[in-house]
């Protein structure tokens, strides 16, 4: 069951701007009882270890990959979830799960990068650019064990998969952990909508309500024009 919650977590979306596909993963919730059902037989997970293609979208074009992502997205984390290492880390952080599904998704969407063919240098751009610029989030709290979480998963990549970056890539966050959060939070590395949302949680707004958008995107549109 343990697995089974670390998965339904990455099914609770990230607070987000300019990221609308995130939400649709609560329409698949039926991975839960898949979840449920590898951890416990050893056979099973075997074998879906073997079914998952890492490289599935490596060769398609943007509009082919769009479709298929979020199910590739949830077999990744399942596939992780249900090896020693993903245990391991589903055990000393059952909460977590978000940051290796978002981290997959804003690398694609705005990079069309994929775990196959990932640099190091391209998930330094994920990490200290598409991330701030593109995830909002509520709290600083957030981002704990964002950093833990994504080691343990490209560190899997290395040893299950031998992709050739994914040693660098683990070293490389590593390397960020106390860096990561103020990145997050910096305004600098915000994009457009995201500074507005800040602006607006800065200002006292509610903005994960449509009432304090909506509020605050009036005294916003003032200000502006006067």
């Amino acid at each position: 069951m343990i697995a089974a919650n670390f998965l339904q977590n990455r099914l609770q979306p990230v607070y987000v701007t300019n990221l609308s596909p995130l939400l649709r993963l609560t329409e698949h919730l039926d991975r839960l009882k898949e979840a449920s059902i590898t951890a416990l037989n050893p056979a099973l997970k075997s074998c879906f270890a073997m079914t998952f293609n890492i490289r599935l979208l490596d060769k398609l074009s943007y509009d082919e990959v769009e479709p298929l992502l979020l199910d590739y997205i949830n077999d990744a984390i399942q596939v992780f979830v249900d090896s020693d290492l993903g245990q391991a880390q589903v055990k000393a952080d059952p909460e977590g799960g978000q940051w290796i599904g978002t981290f997959i998704e804003v690398a694609y969407q705005y990079g069309e990068m994929t775990l196959p063919q990932m640099t190091k240098a391209d998930a330094q751009v994920v990490m200290e650019q598409i991330l701030p610029a593109k995830i909002t989030l509520a709290d600083h709290s957030e981002t704990e064990g964002a950093i833990s979480e994504l080691v343990a998963f490209w560190t899997f990549l290395k040893q299950e998969y031998k992709l050739r970056s994914a040693g660098a890539i683990a070293k490389y966050l590593s390397s960020i952990e106390n860096k990561f959060t103020g990145w997050m939070f910096d305004p600098n590395r915000a994009g457009m909508a995201k500074q507005f949302i800040l602006q607006g949680l800065e200002a006292g707004y509610d903005m994960q309500s449509q009432e304090g958008m909506e509020a605050f995107q009036k005294v916003y549109n003032d200000r502006i024009t006067t």
